[in-house]
């Protein structure tokens, strides 16, 4: 009899509820409780200080792609590779292909690729930071957030800062300081943290999940310093800036900027100060650029 009852009650259990049943169990049995899945191109002069960032505030893993780069980045790579930390994955395009397309399936791949490695899974860019404002890591604020399985973190962008160049000795997040006023009710795109097992769609900036699980919004633009934000430096230097974004916004939009918006892009964002990275950039700098 008791036998019988337990079928019935997985029969009749709706699915959705009952894979998060048997989620619970595999809480402490994935290999990473965080990992990071990216689309570079051209990176090589960032990745070093965007991996030892993430790794600081908790970033076990990285599903990096590579799309079809031609610098020095697995040079810059191979330590992480060697440690296990990284994982490369060659994901070439033709330089005629827009970059989102080959992005979009590389998420897809990603999702599909790490759900049974690690817990919660952040798509996102090189040129993103997420940071955790009222927590000292993002595994801690993961573990408030454990009945979600996605996070959806806004984006906050940052400019040039008037740097022609960030010097070689010196982090980017602690010469780029300079972001877009705070305006309530702005509301930016977003990147998304998700557990890969609840995915039914993986996507570029929100992905879709199965039924049963549920989404945390952190993007109504309300608070200026909200528990969870993303810092997004897309434009990073003028150099970055015109010899690599240039390119790549070409191949995205099928023209040049005009002389209009390159001036443009090379001022906005340029608003206010935020020295919140300073924080982090004490405990990165002798990693990152040595003693």
């Amino acid at each position: 009899m008791k036998k019988w009852l337990t079928i019935i009650f997985c029969v009749c259990l709706p699915a959705q509820i009952f894979s998060q049943f048997l989620e619970e169990p595999r809480k402490n049995r994935y290999k990473y409780f965080l990992s990071i899945a990216t689309q570079f191109q051209q990176e090589g002069r960032f990745l070093k200080e965007w991996i030892e960032y993430h790794k600081l505030v908790g970033v076990e893993h990285f599903y990096l792609y590579n799309n079809s780069s031609a610098d020095d980045y697995l040079e810059v790579l191979a330590p992480y590779i060697e440690s296990g930390k990284v994982d490369l994955i060659d994901w070439p395009s033709s330089r005629t292909v827009r970059w989102d397309g080959a992005q979009c399936a590389s998420v897809q791949n990603a999702i599909k690729f790490s759900q049974d490695e690690t817990r919660w899974l952040a798509i996102m860019d090189v040129d993103e930071f997420l940071v955790p404002l009222q927590h000292y890591s993002l595994v801690d604020f993961l573990k408030e957030h454990d009945n979600y399985a996605q996070i959806v973190v806004m984006w906050r962008y940052f400019g040039t800062s008037g740097v022609e160049k960030i010097p070689d000795d010196q982090l980017m997040i602690e010469t780029l300081i300079k972001r877009e006023a705070f305006v309530p009710g702005k509301i930016n795109l977003v990147k998304s943290i998700v557990k890969p097992k609840a995915v039914q769609a993986g996507k570029i900036h929100e992905s879709t999940l199965k039924p049963g699980f549920k989404a945390k919004f952190y993007n109504d633009g309300l608070e200026e310093f909200p528990p969870i934000i993303m810092h997004h430096y897309w434009t990073r230097d003028y150099n970055f800036l015109m010899n690599v974004k240039h390119e790549r916004q070409q191949r995205l939009y099928r023209r040049s900027w005009t002389e209009e918006e390159t001036d443009y892009y090379k001022n906005v964002y340029n608003d206010v100060e935020d020295d919140t990275m300073l924080f982090y950039a004490e405990f990165l700098r002798d990693v990152v650029l040595g003693p």
